[in-house]
């Protein structure tokens, strides 16, 4: 699990398409390496102003292979289809200075729709 705040959504090669983008760095690399789906959960508040880690009450479910928080607003299954690291010498230089002193680049993962699930 983690939150991320880089993220696309559209239509490519014909399906609706989430794109996420995730560094080496984070524990979270290791599983979209070695899965085939992953989930993108979307709560009613921000990271920025709750732990959704430490909230009680949560409760996980396995759908498709891919876990999620039933309490979650919208949840997307996506399967994942495609990646692509970023390329260093593509990036504009105020935004790998802002960005990517560590040199830490994003890889890009995209995922083809496959679920939504929404609550109300």
């Amino acid at each position: 699990m983690m939150t991320i705040g880089w993220g696309l959504l559209g239509t490519l090669w014909g399906k609706p398409v989430a794109m996420v983008y995730v560094r080496p760095s984070r524990y979270t690399y290791e599983f979209m390496e070695i899965n085939n789906t992953f989930s993108i959960t979307a709560f009613s508040k921000s990271g920025r102003e709750i732990n959704k880690m430490k909230i009680d009450g949560l409760t996980p479910k396995e759908v498709e292979k891919t876990v999620f928080f039933t309490e979650a607003e919208l949840v997307l299954i996506c399967k994942k289809t495609y990646f692509n690291d970023l390329v260093p010498d593509h990036i504009p230089e105020e935004s790998k200075l802002t960005y990517y002193n560590s040199g830490d680049y994003h890889r890009v993962y995209y995922g083809e729709i496959l679920n939504c699930y929404k609550n109300d």
